[in-house]
């Protein structure tokens, strides 16, 4: 009989059959091929799609049971702990009932898809008005945990020496100009991103961040002679930083200093204990003259230190707190867009 070829067979077959044919005898080849193009096809979604890795864990694994429920409930009182204990004041500045809302709101983080949520509430015309009133500055609305705002964190030269003597104080002159301009070149990249709450300026108008609750919107207040009233958030276009640096004399340095011992001192008689501060006995203790003073703008060493000196401080940003603005400026931290003061 005739005999048929190989390559005869091979004519008669169809593509696929022809192909698993191939990848049959080469198995390595194909591999590697296919691990090629698949890397390439990835490189290209990653770096020219919209494309992120993104791992979904909100709730719990073994959520519906009732370990799951009660670990919830604890750790949802526990993060809203200082709100609860403060419900009473919470309530009259920003007129939310913490308990009936831990009750009935889902929280942030809990569940997912909340993200819609938390944007119209940072568009809401409440939380707009208390920001642009002052109201926010050295409220349980700027501290509290489940707020998420931008802080900063800034440190003098030689702040580690512990010879007060040898640390330059960051309010000194030049530290709290440099510290204005932190400030300053942070809140521009917020605007540009929208992730801060904006209110009008008072010179034109235009709708601007406020300024962060800081060493330096203290001593503008200081300065303006308003610090014994709700904080004005157009501070920073009232006095500019390269005022503050004339206006920031030794006289004036020695004055503000000196209040702000008085508020560090109060301060530490008010945490001391579960009291309330009109509960509490002060004494001789002078009043803090700042009506809106939180001691986050001092570090621990400030009340015993001598010559009076600040070391480390902080700065709290008016920033919104969605999950996209969050991954935004965690985008542009990364791209160095916030102003960190090195070398200053």
């Amino acid at each position: 009989g005739e005999v048929t070829s190989s390559q005869q067979i091979r004519k008669k077959l169809s593509i696929p059959a022809r192909y698993a044919a191939s990848m049959a005898r080469r198995p390595c080849g194909h591999l590697s091929v296919a691990l090629v193009v698949s890397i390439i096809l990835s490189f290209v979604a990653f770096r020219f799609g919209d494309f992120k890795v993104e791992v979904n864990n909100a709730g719990w694994w073994s959520r519906g049971t009732k370990i799951s429920n009660r670990a919830a409930q604890e750790l949802l009182v526990s993060s809203n702990r200082e709100d609860l204990f403060f419900s009473d004041k919470v309530k009259k500045e920003t007129g939310r009932d913490v308990w009936m809302e831990l009750q009935t709101a889902i929280q942030p983080n809990w569940q997912g898809g909340d993200d819609e949520d938390e944007e119209k509430q940072e568009n809401d015309s409440g939380t707009l008005a208390n920001v642009c009133s002052g109201q926010w500055y050295g409220s349980t609305k700027m501290v509290s945990r489940g707020e998420r705002h931008m802080y900063g964190m800034l440190k003098t030269k030689n702040a580690d020496d512990k010879n007060d003597d040898k640390v330059e104080s960051i309010l000194k002159e030049d530290a709290i100009y440099n510290m204005c301009e932190v400030e300053e070149d942070t809140l521009t990249a917020l605007e540009n991103s929208d992730s801060c709450y904006k209110c009008p300026s008072a010179s034109n108008g235009v709708d601007r961040c406020i300024s962060p609750y800081s060493l330096v919107l203290l001593a503008r207040q200081y300065l303006a002679n308003n610090y014994t009233s709700e904080f004005a958030t157009t501070a920073a276009t009232s006095i500019p930083c390269d005022n503050l640096r004339t206006l920031w004399t030794p006289s004036a340095q020695s004055e503000f200093t000196s209040m702000l011992q008085k508020c560090a001192n109060w301060a530490l008689v008010v945490s001391s204990n579960n009291q309330s501060a009109e509960q509490k006995d002060f004494g001789n203790l002078d009043e803090c003259p700042f009506s809106q003073f939180m001691p986050t703008v001092v570090d621990d060493l400030f009340p015993a230190s001598y010559p009076p000196t600040v070391r480390y401080t902080s700065s709290f940003y008016a920033t919104k707190k969605s999950g996209s603005i969050l991954e935004r400026m965690y985008e542009d931290a990364e791209s160095k867009k916030y102003d960190g003061s090195d070398g200053r």
